[in-house]
């Protein structure tokens, strides 16, 4: 699994205050969720987390700037949940594909 890090424009409004609506966007842009492993690269697939699915469950105030924003959603046969870091000054979003569980049917869970 790899990290995958997105990059606001420092300026723009989502990085200055961001609402629960614009937590489910960034996630939706900035976290691609694998099932399996790279062994497993028949079994294995990209899950698409979409906007209007994912549930903002908590948000937790970090440090120098930084949020932990911790997120459900429905996606295609399952549930995958987990969470993202967001640093508010930067804009930068860090969604680590081994900080999310998956449970879907038909497909290994992450090792």
């Amino acid at each position: 699994m790899t990290a995958l890090i997105a990059v606001l424009p420092a300026g723009s409004a989502a990085s200055k205050s961001i609402k629960p609506a614009g937590f489910a966007r960034i996630i939706a842009k900035s976290c691609q969720i694998r099932t399996g492993d790279v062994s497993e690269r028949f079994f294995s697939r990209d899950l698409k987390l979409t906007e209007k699915n994912i549930r903002i469950r908590n948000v937790q105030k970090g440090w120098k700037g930084w949020v932990r924003v911790h997120a459900i959603c429905q996606v295609e046969g399952g549930v995958a949940w987990g969470f993202v870091d967001i640093n508010l000054r930067s804009g930068k979003a860090v969604c680590d594909a081994r900080n999310w569980e998956v449970r879907v049917k038909g497909a290994r869970p992450l090792q």
